[in-house]
C-alpha cells in the first residue's frame, strides 16, 4: 500500500475561532491472496487412514503434485485466492469551529472514487478458464463519508459530546485484497454520551 497526501490548514478569525484543514489524498493496494482451502486446513486427507504411514508426505500450497499442477486452491470460495489493485482518490476537509469558549464542533467529509481490478493470482494452477473469468473485474466504487461532532464543555475536564456519521469504510479480506464492491460497506451511527 503507498498513500499520498497534500493537507494545507487555515485559521480563521470567525466566532471563538474556526480552524479548517482540507486537501487531496491518492491511495495505491496492491492485494493478493494465496490460500489452500482445498487441502488446508479442512479438506486434508485423513491421516489416520491406513494407508497414510508416518514418512507420507502431504502437498499443499506451492508444492506440485505428479500432474505437475500446484495445490493452491482453485476455489474463490471462503476468500482464497484473489488478486486486485484499488485506487482511492480523495478529497477531504476537516472543521473545528469554536462557537462559543465553552461549545465546539467538529465536521469532516470525504469524498472518493475508488477504482479497482480483481482477478486471479498467476500462481493458482486449478483454476479454469471459467473461474478466473468469474472473479476479473474491472469497476469502481464512488462515496462519501461525513461526520459532526458538537462537544459542550460542562467543567474543566468534564464534556458532553454527541456525534452523527454516515457513509462507507473499505473492509478488505486478509493481506488487504479485495473482491469487489461487497467489500465497501455502508454504515451510520449516532452516538451521545
Amino acid at each position: 500500500m503507498l498513500e499520498e497526501k497534500v493537507s494545507v490548514i487555515e485559521h480563521f478569525d470567525v466566532l471563538d475561532g474556526m480552524t479548517l484543514t482540507y486537501g487531496p489524498s491518492v491511495r495505491y493496494t496492491d492485494g493478493k491472496i494465496l490460500q489452500d482451502y482445498t487441502d488446508e486446513p479442512f479438506g486434508r486427507r485423513d491421516i489416520t487412514l491406513p494407508a497414510v504411514s508416518p514418512n507420507t508426505v502431504l502437498l499443499a500450497g506451492p508444492q506440485l503434485a505428479p500432474d505437475g499442477l500446484n495445490y493452491w486452491s482453485p476455489t474463490a470460495a471462503g476468500g482464497a485466492n484473489v488478486h486486485s489493485y484499488l485506487w482511492q482518490l480523495t478529497a477531504f476537509a476537516y472543521a473545528e469551529n469554536k462557537l462559543t469558549s465553552a461549545l465546539t464542533t467538529h465536521t469532516s467529509l470525504l469524498v472518493a472514487h475508488a477504482p479497482y481490478r480483481t482477478g486471479y493470482p498467476d500462481e493458482v494452477d486449478r483454476a479454469t478458464p471459467a473461474q478466473r473469468a468469474a472473479l476479473t473485474t474491472s469497476d469502481h466504487r464512488d462515496y462519501t463519508n461525513a461526520s459532526f461532532s458538537p462537544v459542550l464543555a460542562i467543567a474543566d475536564g468534564l464534556n458532553l459530546y454527541a456525534t452523527v456519521q454516515r457513509g462507507t469504510s473499505l473492509d478488505p479480506t486478509q493481506g488487504g485484497a479485495i473482491f469487489g464492491k461487497g467489500n465497501f460497506s455502508e454504515m451510520s451511527s449516532t452516538r451521545p454520551a
